[in-house]
Order: structure tokens, then C-alpha cells, then sequence
């Protein structure tokens, strides 16, 4: 998975909100996950696309879905269906990391 310049964007611009500098964390890409890195705390938000085509029984097509998996702190894995979703749950990990 490539680490769109949008997407990083729109991570800085949330951490910018949030009264965070981009210079307190770090972006890691592992695996194809997106990992970014509160410096001096080790905490970590990371996201993966994933990505699945599907036949559409009725019309033959092919439909393809897009799925984030979240991992916050390490923790289990959820999932959700937007980039706006993945942008709620960033906000809401960086709202706890003041």
C-alpha cells in the first residue's frame, strides 16, 4: 500500500488541530501498513487497505470493496468503510494522547 501524499496530508492538517507539530511523530510504513508514531510516548495509529473484488451475482460485474483495518495502541484490529472513518478514529486517538 503506498502512503498517498493526500492521506499524509490529511493526517498533518489533523495533528495541526489538534495542537500537535508533524515533527512529534514519526510515519512508518511496514508491510504495507501505515503506522504513525508519537515520538516520545511509543504510541502508534496504523491503517491498511484492504481491498477485495467481487462478483456481482445479478450483473456479472465485478465490485470491488475497500475495507481500513485500524490497530490503536497495538490493540485489536476493527475495521471501517471510509477514509473519513479513518480520519474520525485518528481525531479521536490524538483527543487522548493530550
Amino acid at each position: 500500500m503506498k502512503f498517498h501524499d493526500k492521506d499524509r496530508l490529511s493526517l498533518i492538517a489533523m495533528m495541526n488541530e489538534g495542537g500537535f507539530s508533524k515533527e512529534d511523530f514519526h510515519f512508518i510504513k511496514r508491510k504495507g501498513r501505515i503506522i504513525t508514531q508519537k515520538r516520545i510516548s511509543g504510541r502508534e495509529f496504523s491503517y491498511f487497505l484492504k481491498k477485495e473484488v467481487e462478483l456481482d451475482p445479478v450483473t456479472s460485474d465485478f465490485i470491488e470493496k475497500k475495507l481500513y483495518e485500524l490497530r490503536i495502541d497495538g490493540g485489536s484490529a476493527s475495521h471501517v468503510n471510509t477514509w473519513n472513518d479513518v480520519l474520525d478514529k485518528f481525531r479521536a486517538w490524538l483527543k487522548n494522547l493530550s
